[in-house]
């Protein structure tokens, strides 16, 4: 799935570059012998939390794919594409994938964009039809770790809640129980003076013989 294409010019790279290109190419040699819809899915787990690219960034990122490997340098315009793609994921940031077929003259092609604008391809772009896309999302979403760290204060708060509440129950209870220690101790004083007076009689004290 490729179009003729004409060899591009190669460029100087510094040794670090030219590693990571090369990675980037070799992983994308090993992606693309994938079914088409299992290289999409694999290539969106890859764009997960990647920014915005400029053009010039992916222009200069497909330049090096090109310069390591004669295969990308050609006709290999998918490996190019995911290999493209791959080297701006490494440095955090991901273009547009895609994948696109054209009726007259019939063909196939893969390329990057940036913002709906083809980066490094000829003209005649304009005739191809997207078919397969790995798109940038919106942007990176926040770490588990936050959430559950936030869930966790919100328990040790409601925590916190659930012990003030209990201890002001125990308090209140406290009153509670005095309260009616107190009336149950005036209850029985008042028992004992009835059963006094009882024992009396109805005279007294001074009754008795």
């Amino acid at each position: 799935m490729s179009l003729p294409v004409t060899g591009e010019t190669r460029i100087r790279l510094r040794w670090r570059r030219h590693l990571t290109a090369r990675l980037a190419a070799a992983c994308a040699r090993l992606l693309i012998v994938l079914p088409p819809r299992r290289l999409r899915q694999v290539l969106r787990v890859v764009a997960v939390g990647a920014g915005a690219p400029s053009e010039q960034y992916v222009h200069e990122a497909r330049q090096s794919v090109v310069t390591v490997s004669s295969r990308c340098n050609g006709k290999g315009c998918l490996q190019r594409s995911v290999a493209t793609a791959l080297l701006c994921r490494m440095g955090s940031v991901w273009p547009d994938w895609c994948v696109g077929v054209r009726t007259e003259p019939f063909g196939g092609h893969a390329w990057v964009e940036v913002d709906g604008v083809p980066v490094g391809e000829g003209a005649g772009m304009a005739t191809f039809h997207t078919i397969l896309s790995v798109r940038r999302g919106p942007g990176p979403s926040r770490p588990e770790t936050g959430i559950l760290g936030r869930g966790t204060g919100l328990v040790r708060r409601g925590t916190g809640l659930v012990r003030r509440r209990t201890a002001s129950a125990r308090h209140g209870t406290g009153r509670t129980g005095r309260s009616r220690t107190g009336r149950t101790g005036r209850s029985w004083g008042a028992g004992e003076s009835a059963r006094g007076a009882a024992r009396s009689g109805p005279h007294g004290t001074g009754s008795r013989t």
